[in-house]
């Protein structure tokens, strides 16, 4: 019968414990010099080695010749604790056997002595599921065991024990697996077992794993049964999960606003039978990664990536700005909160993208600080409702009041970097850019985002500058400095004119008529009515 790799490659000595030199130093140390305690308790996230060390822990104190603290894997003792048929070594599972008659049980065992082993060792997997009942039976005979007793207790909630049961034990706590040890252990058993993995496909499970050894193990077997090479998007693909690519095209798309491109994103995934609420988790860690790149000068020890992959977030870092990053990550958070709640996965994570990407929908507290940041910086990235005054003059076309009734009033120019103060005679050769829709054609073939962001825009021309009207904040942020988006712009506006424009956007300055005094009206009704 075929057994899983993590089965088949589960360490038989301390020797093969990858990630946890200081448990297996100490272990040893206690076998060699026989100091062993009656009780331990191994405490971690899962699949860090808790169960394996307890297993090795109740072969080596029974093995009858010790090698430098590891158990010989020779002697009968050894053989027949590998094979589970030792009956000194007794594992019990806390999460089906918790009760309190259970424990009893067990206690009136120990009092047996070992049949054919040194000790007897009772191994309690999950110990934190056991009852409060379960706990104080077992309290009395944990502080005072047998001479020939030793209990090994694992849990990975050890915030659920009581205080005295943590203190009748000796405790080692368990660290997360780095991704380097798990890669090293992954590609040692592909070579083993003949298995065509490439350092990206044993990172991409080393990351998935989170930690967890016997999950990268988990994951590499079910890679391996589709056979052919296992590279990284093979992984992503075969765990249900978008790809890193995916996770950067929606951080541009929330970056630069545009809800058609990361809708369409996420109804892609959608369609490709994507786990959505783990698209969130995938989200949040990759915002994490941004953030940790753009707040710490030296962040490749906190972001597990390659180099090449380090750029590319630093790069978008640099695009989004920690205010966007910290928000991004507490509206996914929110909407995975929402998920386990059980809102509708599309719909909770579409709203999400549709509040990043126009920030004025969200009010929420960490919105509203992202958008006071904006400001604060003099920028216009974030979208605010409220009319703002800019200190460089403006210049708007000399009209009456009924002209603006009439006919559409002309662009007022906003500060810009390539902007100067326009003079009458420029003003007098405004007009509206007849050639746009050109312009916007030529845009499908080179830049189909900024064409999708200028859908409904009018242009109009002041002189050499050319102003766009258009109601997408966000075409703001992408024609800001000198990025590809505006290069776009003004190449295919050059191709349609054979002129090189400066471009920017305007804002309308609408005239009212002013409002009618009441006192005016009391007292012409007055006058009408022969009262005064």
């Amino acid at each position: 019968m075929y057994r899983a790799l993590y089965r088949k490659y589960r360490p038989a000595d301390f020797n093969d414990v990858y990630g946890q030199p200081h448990i297996v130093r100490t272990l040893k140390n206690q076998l060699e010099q026989n100091k062993l305690s009656h009780a331990y308790l191994f405490t971690g996230s899962r699949g860090t080695g808790k169960t394996t060390c307890a297993k090795i822990l109740a072969k080596a104190v029974n093995c009858l010749d010790l090698q430098q603290g590891n158990p010989c894997n020779k002697c009968e003792m050894c053989k027949q604790a590998a094979a589970d048929s030792l009956i000194d070594i007794t594992e019990i599972d806390a999460a089906s056997n918790n009760g309190v008659d259970d424990i009893r049980e067990l206690r009136d065992n120990t009092a047996y002595t070992p049949v054919n082993a040194k000790y007897r060792v009772f191994i309690i997997d999950e110990v934190h599921m056991l009852s409060n009942a379960a706990f104080n039976a077992l309290l009395k005979t944990l502080e005072e065991p047998p001479e020939h007793v030793i209990f090994i207790l694992a849990t990975t909630e050890v915030h659920k024990l009581p205080a005295t049961i943590l203190s009748r034990c000796q405790r080692f706590d368990f660290r997360r697996i780095t991704p380097e040890d798990i890669m090293a252990r992954l590609k040692q058993v592909a070579q083993i077992e003949k298995i065509d993995l490439t350092d990206e496909g044993a990172f991409a499970l080393a990351k998935l794993a989170d930690g967890a050894l016997r999950d990268a193990l988990s994951l590499l077997d079910i890679c391996a049964a589709e056979g052919g090479k296992i590279d990284g998007q093979k992984v992503y693909d075969v765990a249900g999960l978008s790809g890193r690519e995916y996770l950067s095209s929606l951080a541009l798309a929330i970056a630069n606003r545009d809800v058609n491109s990361s809708l369409e994103i996420i109804k892609n995934l959608y369609e490709r039978s994507k786990d959505l609420s783990r698209l969130c988790t995938e989200m949040v860690s990759y915002f994490r990664d941004l953030m940790m790149v753009k707040t710490l000068e030296n962040a490749e020890s906190f972001v597990p990536a390659s180099k090449e992959e380090i750029e590319r977030i630093s790069q978008m870092a640099d695009i989004m700005g920690v205010e966007k990053i910290i928000h991004a990550i507490d509206v996914f958070e929110e909407t995975l909160l929402k998920i386990s709640n059980g809102a509708e996965r599309r719909t909770a994570v579409e709203r999400a993208l549709i509040i990043l990407c126009c920030p004025e929908l969200d009010t929420s507290y960490s919105a509203l600080l992202s958008r006071i940041a904006a400001l604060e910086k003099g920028g216009t990235s974030m979208a605010v409702s409220t009319s703002v005054p800019t200190p460089a003059p403006v210049v708007q076309k000399s009209e009456s009041i009924q002209d603006t009734e009439d006919k559409p009033l002309m662009p007022v120019l906003e500060p810009e970097s390539e902007q100067k103060q326009q003079t009458d005679a420029d003003i007098g050769q405004s007009g509206e850019f007849s050639q746009w829709t050109d312009v916007l054609s030529e845009l499908t073939s080179t830049d189909k985002m900024l064409k999708a962001a200028l859908k409904g825009s009018v242009a109009y021309i002041q002189g050499d500058l050319m102003l766009i009207d258009i109601a997408n904040e966000s075409f703001k942020d992408m024609i800001n400095g000198e990025s590809r988006h505006r290069t776009a712009l003004k190449q295919a506006i050059f191709k349609v004119t054979g002129k090189n424009y400066r471009i920017g956007p305007y804002t309308k300055k609408a005239v009212k008529k002013e409002e009618e005094d009441p006192l005016d009206k009391i007292i012409l009704n007055a006058r009408n009515n022969g009262l005064m």
